[in-house]
């Protein structure tokens, strides 16, 4: 198992349960128990391009959330925001605090420049960048006797 895949999961639960009781408060022509409404498009910003790793994240995000609403509610993506430009993971992030989106999917390490320190917490050092205090040895050599 990838190891973002658990996050990934609790993610997509917590995003279908904000955008879930975003559209119920919203919902046009549905009784008081909810049925017989509309359907509801969430519109969410992506740097991301379909079809890379994190583009299918975001696909599979939106067809889950479908899914899971009955086709009540839909994720409309508006892929590559700001890939022209430098800093595109915040020109998503701030076309939601604008209000021209409902949903981003910005990463947590994005926040710091738009002055959002309260997710530093879920920043942890990339593996590929840390240079081990060892060298490492490949194959491993066995004691002869």
């Amino acid at each position: 198992m990838r190891p973002w895949k658990i996050p990934f999961t609790r993610f997509c639960v917590s995003a279908v349960v904000t955008a879930l009781a975003v559209s119920g408060c919203a919902a046009v022509g549905a009784d008081k128990s909810g049925g017989a409404g509309g359907v509801t498009t969430l519109r969410l910003a992506s740097p991301d391009f379909p079809g890379s790793p994190a583009g299918q994240d975001v696909q599979h995000f939106a067809e889950r959330v479908r899914s899971l609403s009955g086709g009540r509610l839909r994720v409309e993506v508006t892929w590559e925001i700001g890939k022209a430009e430098r800093s595109w993971d915040q020109k998503a992030a701030q076309l939601v605090i604008d209000g021209d989106h409902d949903l981003g999917f910005i990463p947590a390490g994005a926040w710091d420049v738009l002055g959002v320190t309260s997710l530093q917490a879920l920043q942890a050092p990339s593996w590929s960048r840390v240079t081990p205090p060892w060298t490492p040895s490949w194959p491993p050599r066995l004691p002869t006797t």
